[in-house]
């Protein structure tokens, strides 16, 4: 009898086992899914990360009347995106992905850039 109590908490373990490995394999694939922004987009561009739901940096230059190409890198696990509220613009990013924003300002001055879905995150734009 006491055999097969062994034998049965042993079969427990292997599935917890099993299930345990299963669930890191999962994060470990979601991590090494990477959707990129190739070298050409990326050249000439500023770069913007997320990384523990903060922009880095949080203050961007630009030039009044040129564009202004970000590439926003979402090195973070969660949902994210990129918002000018005053130019209109709003890009969803999913988790460890890049993707390229660009927008122009007509006019010099200081823009708010946020993130809708996480109030702590915000930052500038200054146009010069």
């Amino acid at each position: 009898m006491q055999f097969h109590s062994f034998k049965v908490r042993a079969i427990a373990f292997g599935v917890a086992g099993i299930a345990a490995v299963a669930a890191i394999s999962a994060v470990l694939t979601l991590t090494s899914d990477r959707a990129t922004v190739s070298a050409d987009e990326r050249e000439g561009a500023t770069v913007v990360t997320y990384k523990n739901s903060k922009f880095v940096p949080n203050t961007i230059t630009a030039t009044a009347g040129e564009p202004l190409r970000i590439v926003v890198d979402n090195r973070d696990l969660i949902m994210h995106d990129i918002a000018v509220p005053t130019e209109g613009v709003k890009v969803n990013l999913g988790p460890n992905e890049e993707k390229v924003v660009t927008v122009t300002f007509d006019q010099p001055g200081e823009y708010a850039v946020i993130c809708t879905l996480h109030a702590n995150m915000t930052g500038e734009i200054m146009v010069e």
